[in-house]
């Protein structure tokens, strides 16, 4: 019989491999059941909505903010890539503050699509995506 610190264990090694490169977004399908829920509760994985989570620490306090803005801009471009394939793009305003390397997690991200459904989307501590439908949406 497999003791749960071997279980533990097991997930986190399959864990390592998803994190390699730089990865904090991860899709829940591309962990079993059994290894989510395992990292979930130890604390190393946060959901942030339905299919969707982020890398976390396990003695992160559930109020810290941090992996969340840290996983922001990762979040949104692989939400919205899984969503709405290369169809899409932010505001100008906000493409120029990121171009200008001003990273700063606004309350709303506008995302402007001809596969948008004018829906906000409400994320973790307050923020959201605007999915804005727009005809001519350039891809990224």
């Amino acid at each position: 019989m497999t003791g749960l610190n071997e279980k533990l264990a097991a997930s986190l090694t399959l864990f390592q491999r998803l994190q390699s490169r730089g990865r904090r977004v991860f899709r829940s399908s591309e962990l079993s059941r059994a290894h989510r829920e395992r990292l979930i509760k130890n604390g190393f994985l946060c959901p942030v909505m339905k299919g969707w989570l982020i890398s976390s620490s396990p003695d992160a306090d559930p109020n810290d903010t941090t992996p969340w803005f840290a996983s922001f801009w990762e979040f949104c471009t692989n939400y919205c890539t899984e969503r709405f394939e290369r169809d899409w793009h932010l505001t100008p305003e906000q493409s120029l503050l990121l171009h200008a390397e001003n990273t700063v997690i606004p309350r709303q991200v506008i995302v402007c699509s001809p596969k948008g459904a004018n829906n906000t989307v409400n994320l973790l501590f307050g923020s959201s995506i605007f999915d804005l439908k727009q005809k001519n949406a350039a891809g990224v």
